[in-house]
């Protein structure tokens, strides 16, 4: 298993307590590098029509619990549609 996999299991383990570091690793690797990263807000272009982009924010050294359920759901609307490896 991976390093992205097992911060993807974690990530789906426990979102509300996931670390900001996974969640960032995730997106990265999912995503490239980010569209924004000044201030507080992280942004990625997705490379979707109908889900252009995920914002990512981190609460000290841990991840937004309703941002990483996003990130979760795209995911798995990926993985269905075949957007995905």
């Amino acid at each position: 298993m991976t390093k992205i996999e097992k911060s993807l299991r974690n990530l789906r383990n426990n979102p509300e307590n996931a670390r900001f570091a996974e969640l960032l690793a995730v997106c990265v690797h999912l995503f490239g590098a980010p569209h924004h990263d000044g201030g507080s807000h992280i942004v990625f272009r997705t490379g979707l029509l109908d889900d252009p982009r995920i914002v990512i924010q981190s609460r000290g050294k841990s991840a937004k619990g309703y941002q990483v359920r996003q990130l979760l759901e795209l995911i798995d609307k990926m993985e269905r549609d075949g957007n995905h490896d």
